[in-house]
């Protein structure tokens, strides 16, 4: 019995662990890191939204964003970031895989699910 109460103790300190290190970046956080948007660009039949960020502005630990996921509806992009502590597996765009040309609406989805408009973007 004690063997399993082990087990599932180490199992839970693990998932908590890997869910405080890998986080959704806030709006304020990737304001305090000087984010960017760039010009979206094709790339093997994909369109990439590449971005800048200082996220040593925003913390003394090396942090790395890792992640992106997107929401794409009518004219309209949304995103969220995920970062974690450690500088490996830094991405600096943001995938928005086959879209159509026109013009679309960018918003960032902050932690409290709050959509922050951010730029128009024409993809070509």
């Amino acid at each position: 019995m004690k063997k399993y109460a082990f087990i599932i103790f180490v199992t839970l300190s693990f998932i908590s662990c890997r869910s405080l290190l890998n986080q959704y970046a806030s709006w304020e956080f990737l304001q305090n890191a000087n984010f960017r948007i760039g010009v979206p660009y094709k790339n093997n039949n994909e369109y990439l939204l590449p971005f800048t960020c200082d996220l040593t502005r925003s913390n003394s630990a090396p942090l790395a964003i890792i992640k992106s996921k997107i929401k794409k509806t009518n004219n309209e992009i949304s995103f969220r970031l995920i970062y974690t502590l450690g500088d490996k597996g830094n991405i600096n765009s943001i995938n928005l895989g086959k879209i159509s040309p026109g013009i679309y609406s960018l918003y960032y989805t902050d932690v409290d699910k709050r959509k922050i408009f951010i730029d128009e973007i024409i993809i070509q």
